[in-house]
C-alpha cells in the first residue's frame, strides 16, 4: 500500500509539472525585485533599469540560466533575488547577476559624483571669478595715472584630507581628490586709468585658464584632466581719504567668467560573489567601467570692496614704488553650471577557467545636472606692490580656498 501511495504522489507531481511548468519570472520583474532587496540603489533605480534592460545579452543569460532551477527555488529567488548565488554554479548565471550588481554599483557612483562635483564646482568657480582682481596699486587724484600689466593667478583648494572609501568601486572618490588636487591657473591681461580730476579709476582685464593634459599629469597620475575657458571683467574705483602715506578706497569688481572641465580614469569595477550556502566558492565578476565627467559654466561675478593701504607719496629710493593694502570684500556669483557624468565604455566577464563568454552591449545613460545657482562668500584680499612688480593673496571665508597672483610686469605712466 505504501508503494502504491509514493507512485501514485510521483505521478501526479509528474503530471503536475507538464500541466503546470515552472514559471520562470520576467527578466524585468526579477530586475525589479533585485533593486528593492538592495535598498542602497533605490534612488537610481530608474537609471539601472534603462541600463540593464537595453542589453539582450544580459537578458538571455538569465533565461539560459534559470532553467536549471526548481519551483520552490524560484520561489525563494522571487522572495530574495539575492539568493541565486546559493542555488547555483551556472556560468551564465554568474555573470549576469555579477554584471547586474556592476551595474548597481556603477550607476550609483554616477550619482554620487554628480552630486560631489555640484557642490565641489559650486565653491570652486564662485571663487575662481572673484580671483584675479589685482589691476596694479593706483590712486586716483594721483600721478601715475595709468597702469598696464601681465600676470599669473591660480586658486588653491585647501582641504585638508582626502575623501576615503571602504570600496575601490566607488570610484567617484578618484575624480573628486584629483578635482581638489589640481590648481585652475589664468594667464592675465589688465590696465587701469585714473579720470584725471576725478576721484575716480577704471580698470580693465582678460583672462584665459591654462589647465592643460601635461600640466595635470603632474598633480594627478591616474586620472586624465583638462581645463579651458577665458574671464573678463571690470572695476570702478572712488577714493574716500588719502594724506601722505595712507589711503581709503570702495571698488566694485564685476566679472564675467566661463570654462570648461573635463576628465576621465580607465576603471575596472570587480563583483566578488561566494556560491553556495553559508559560504561556498568564490568568484566574481569583472567590470570595464572607464567613466568620466564634462563640466561647462558660466559665472557672472560682482563684489564691494572695501580698501585700507600705505602708499608713500613720493618715490622710495632704490625700490621705486612701494604700496600694501588689505582690503574685504562680499562676493556674489551666479552661476549657470551643466555636469554630464559618462561611461566611454562597458564589458564584463566572469572570473571562472574555461568560460570565455563577454558581456559587450551594456549602454549606460549619462547622468546630466543642469544648474542656475548662486553663492555668497566673505572674502579678504592683501596686495604688496615693489618696483615694478605685484603680489596678492585672497582668502574665501565659506569655501576656504585660497588664490595667490603674481605680477612680473607691471608699467606705470
Amino acid at each position: 500500500m505504501k508503494k502504491i501511495f509514493i507512485i501514485i504522489l510521483f505521478t501526479n507531481s509528474f503530471l503536475y509539472s507538464q500541466i503546470y511548468p515552472v514559471v520562470i519570472p520576467d527578466f524585468k520583474d526579477f530586475l525589479g525585485n533585485f533593486i528593492n532587496a538592495n535598498l542602497d540603489y533605490l534612488v537610481v533605480s530608474n537609471e539601472i533599469m534603462k541600463t540593464v534592460l537595453t542589453s539582450k545579452e544580459l537578458e538571455n543569460l538569465y533565461k539560459d540560466g534559470m532553467k536549471d532551477f526548481t519551483e520552490t527555488e524560484l520561489v525563494n529567488i522571487k522572495n530574495n533575488p539575492n539568493k541565486i548565488f546559493e542555488y547555483t554554479t551556472n556560468e551564465s548565471l554568474i555573470l549576469m547577476g555579477g554584471t547586474v550588481l556592476a551595474v548597481f554599483e556603477t550607476v550609483k557612483t554616477q550619482y554620487n559624483l554628480n552630486m560631489a562635483l555640484l557642490d565641489k564646482f559650486q565653491k570652486r568657480l564662485s571663487f575662481l571669478a572673484g580671483s584675479g582682481n589685482n589691476y596694479g596699486m593706483i590712486i586716483p587724484m594721483r600721478t601715475p595715472l595709468f597702469s598696464l600689466a601681465m600676470g599669473l593667478y591660480t586658486d588653491f583648494p585647501s582641504y585638508s584630507k582626502k575623501n576615503k572609501t571602504v570600496s575601490d568601486n566607488y570610484y567617484h572618490h578618484n575624480f573628486i581628490n584629483g578635482l581638489d588636487a589640481v590648481p585652475m591657473p589664468y594667464f592675465q591681461v589688465s590696465g587701469q586709468a585714473n579720470l584725471w580730476k576725478l576721484p575716480v579709476s577704471l580698470g580693465f582685464r582678460a583672462d584665459v585658464l591654462l589647465g592643460t593634459k601635461d600640466l595635470y599629469s603632474q598633480f594627478v597620475r591616474d586620472i586624465e584632466m583638462e581645463a579651458s575657458g577665458f574671464s573678463i571683467g571690470g572695476e570702478i574705483k572712488t577714493l574716500i581719504w588719502r594724506n601722505d602715506y595712507f589711503f581709503l578706497d570702495l571698488r566694485a569688481d564685476i566679472n564675467y567668467n566661463m570654462g570648461t572641465f573635463k576628465s576621465s580614469l580607465e576603471k575596472e569595477i570587480y563583483i566578488p560573489i561566494t556560491l553556495g550556502y553559508l559560504g561556498g566558492t568564490d568568484t566574481g565578476v569583472l567590470f570595464d567601467a572607464n567613466p568620466g565627467f564634462d563640466a561647462s559654466w558660466k559665472t557672472f561675478f560682482v563684489a564691494p570692496k572695501l580698501t585700507f593701504g600705505f602708499k608713500m607719496k613720493d618715490r622710495v629710493p632704490y625700490v621705486q614704488y612701494l604700496g600694501a593694502s588689505f582690503s574685504i570684500s562680499y562676493d556674489s556669483s551666479f552661476i549657470d553650471i551643466n555636469i554630464k557624468n559618462y561611461i566611454k565604455s562597458s564589458s564584463a566577464y566572469a572570473n571562472i577557467e574555461g568560460y570565455s563568454k563577454i558581456l559587450t552591449d551594456i549602454k549606460f545613460y549619462d547622468f546630466e545636472t543642469k544648474k542656475n545657482l548662486y553663492y555668497g562668500d566673505l572674502r579678504f584680499n592683501l596686495t604688496l606692490d615693489v618696483f615694478y612688480m605685484s603680489l596678492s593673496l585672497d582668502y574665501a571665508v565659506f569655501s576656504k580656498m585660497w588664490s595667490l597672483m603674481i605680477i612680473p610686469v607691471l608699467i606705470r605712466i
